[in-house]
């Protein structure tokens, strides 16, 4: 059974759990999501993905010793490939993210094939 965000900040507020804590408490009521368990620690953090996977009652081992990785690509390899630099990059960017992390986190070759094709998208 998931805990309610108001319940986990009651509890946080009579335990006197400090704020890092109370917050800690609080992420880890938003339940484990759907991505998988590798991507919510890239995306939370592992201690916060692992709160939030013990608390569904899922299995921990693919994340507990894991480092996620960092994303091999920039803003400016989008400026690079034609797109102008503001909000359009930041957008494009997060999209590309968003399947680097969807294909497991592959090496920056793929990742630079995969912003070759988001581009083409929106430069047709």
């Amino acid at each position: 059974m998931a805990i309610a965000p108001a319940a986990a900040e009651a509890v946080g507020a009579r335990l006197k759990l400090s704020n890092v804590d109370r917050k800690r408490l609080m992420a880890a009521t938003a339940g484990p999501g759907e991505e998988g368990p590798l991507a919510l620690a890239y995306r939370v953090g592992v201690s916060g993905a692992v709160d939030r996977l013990l608390i569904a009652g899922e299995d921990v081992s693919a994340i507990k010793d894991w480092t996620p990785p960092a994303f091999p690509f920039s803003g400016g390899a989008l400026v690079e490939r034609g797109l102008r630099k503001g909000p359009d990059v930041a957008a494009m960017l997060r999209r590309v993210e968003t399947q680097w992390i969807s294909e497991g986190f592959p090496g920056a070759e793929r990742v630079a094939v995969i912003a070759d094709g988001l581009v083409a998208e929106v430069s047709a």
